[in-house]
């Protein structure tokens, strides 16, 4: 069996007078994990909202991603009120067909929180975590049912740094696996650290589609310059 892929062809979003996609086009194989990167505004929520099926694209297409087991972690989710970290996990394995009756899936999502280092607040009320911590939910979720493929909005945005540090090693678990990933983040040590490839986006447009050695390669501080010079209109 051929290995399986994601392709996305001229893609397009607006706004209202806002332009968030214009045009992008990338294909991402099996196992491979990619970085979008940008400033604020660029297009890589816009991108990862139609690609985890939050939201349609106005032209182009995706093609591929019903191969896979899909997951999607947003930026940020309002959890149902007076339901606890616990009860939302159980609902969603059952959801995902992680498990089918309460007390398997009550194991099943007790498993996903300590995973996270969520045990010892499994009974308290999801929408008053802390922010960090409900990254950190968010995260256990998207692990429910064995995803192949896994889409992540600024994981590690809210993170503190021992759990920065845990997402970076899930993520690498993820990889061994041969699960596919794509997450977004404003930080391009971290996406050339931790992806295959990095794609820059700005104002909607994909502006450069590259390995993630050629980050490297300008060293961290290097880096974050390149990054400026392309978004502010530098060198090409």
């Amino acid at each position: 069996m051929s290995a399986r892929f994601l392709r996305v062809s001229a893609l397009s979003k607006r706004y209202g007078a806002l332009l968030a996609l214009d045009g992008v086009s990338f294909e991402v194989g099996e196992g491979q994990c990619l970085a979008l990167i940008g400033p604020n505004g660029a297009g890589k929520s816009s991108l990862l909202r139609i690609l985890g099926g939050t939201a349609r694209a106005d032209s182009g297409k995706v093609e591929g991603i019903e191969s896979f087991r899909l997951a999607y972690v947003p930026d940020r989710l309002e959890f149902p009120s007076s339901t606890s970290a616990l009860d939302w996990l159980v609902f969603l394995a059952r959801l995902k067909g992680a498990a089918r009756r309460r007390p398997e899936a009550d194991a099943v999502a007790r498993r996903a929180l300590e995973s996270v280092g969520l045990g010892d607040v499994a009974d308290k009320e999801a929408s008053g975590l802390s922010r960090g911590m409900q990254q950190r939910l968010l995260f256990a979720q998207a692990l429910l049912g064995e995803p192949d493929i896994v889409l992540m909005d600024e994981p590690a945005s809210a993170l503190d740094p021992i759990w920065a540090i845990d997402w970076k090693e899930k993520l690498a678990s993820l990889r061994r696996s041969g699960t596919t990933v794509i997450f977004s983040t404003h930080r391009v040590g971290e996406a050339s650290a931790l992806a295959d490839r990095v794609l820059l986006f700005h104002r909607g447009r994909l502006l450069r589609d590259e390995a993630s050695g050629y980050w490297r390669a300008f060293g961290e501080g290097g880096a974050e310059r390149r990054f400026l010079e392309l978004v502010g209109g530098g060198a090409a």
